[in-house]
């Protein structure tokens, strides 16, 4: 490097020595050859990736990243695609959870034997004079995934339990997702109920929907040991705690549904989940 006596650069000296030879290795590049040698050597790749990210690529966040790519609806991002049964099911569920007491009366008077079923063709006249449209085609889609009709009647009890009460199995839990409730040991998780027990668990849904929480706390208080399970006097006797009141029949036909072992114990997390919808 020149340098005079006191250690000092030269650098009209320096520019003389090297500025001739860098000029010609980088003509055309638009950069001057003093400027393209004191610049820095290029950082690797996998360095300046981690610059522009801001943070390092962890397994953490690439296994978090992989994760709501799993969980992604398929549909996502396109639109138009939705499935038509299902957007028409949607639809259905909120006319039928507006004036299910409607539904429910007419039909009762459209079966004076309450056998707890009517003709297709006088249910879908009763879901008309409600305003509900619901085609021939899509009530037999609905019967196919429900199983509400049996040689062309429809069990309108059925009908409306799968609309305002949760009798469908619990979805798959992922991981680390905390449950609301234990899993089902009864029937009624996998939508076992009788005709009768649906006409109750439909004619109180709104006043244990209510005080879910409460009945679900004052029922743990009586299961000390965390069983899951309390004696069917224990039972109905947090149902009247709550204004739930029903007659001896009616309280047969729902302590029977979800008497597990049929051993006088209910078990009360089952029948609380029917009604988480």
């Amino acid at each position: 490097m020149p340098v005079n006596g006191v250690q000092k650069l030269q650098y009209r000296e320096f520019l003389k020595r090297f500025g001739t030879r860098e000029r010609t290795a980088h003509a055309g590049s638009g950069i001057p050859a003093v400027a393209t040698a004191l610049l820095p050597a290029p950082e690797p790749k996998e360095i300046v990736s981690l610059v522009k990210s801001g943070r390092p690529k962890t397994a953490g966040a690439i296994l978090q990243r992989s994760e709501r790519a799993s969980h992604a609806p398929s549909g996502m991002g396109s639109q138009g695609t939705g499935n038509a049964a299902g957007s028409a099911e949607r639809r259905l569920r909120g006319e039928v959870q507006r004036c299910w007491r409607e539904i429910q009366g007419t039909c009762a008077e459209e079966d004076p034997r309450r056998e707890g079923e009517i003709s297709a063709i006088s249910f879908l006249d009763v879901l008309q004079s409600l305003n509900i449209s619901v085609t021939r085609e899509e009530l037999e889609r609905l019967s196919g995934k429900y199983d509400i009709t049996n040689n062309g009647r429809v069990s309108y009890h059925n009908f409306l339990g799968h609309f305002l009460l949760n009798l469908k199995p619990p979805a798959v839990q992922r991981t680390f997702e905390r449950r609301r409730l234990p899993p089902p040991t009864t029937g009624a998780g996998d939508g076992v109920l009788s005709r009768q027990c649906v006409g109750v668990m439909l004619r109180i849904c709104e006043a244990v929907r209510l005080s879910w929480s409460a009945i679900r706390h004052s029922f743990m208080t009586f299961d000390r040991s965390r069983t899951g399970s309390i004696s069917v006097q224990e039972f109905r006797k947090v149902l009247r705690r709550f204004s739930v009141n029903l007659s001896e029949e009616e309280f047969f036909q729902l302590s029977s549904s979800f008497d597990a072992s049929a051993a006088g114990r209910i078990c009360y997390n089952d029948f609380l989940r029917a009604f988480l919808y």
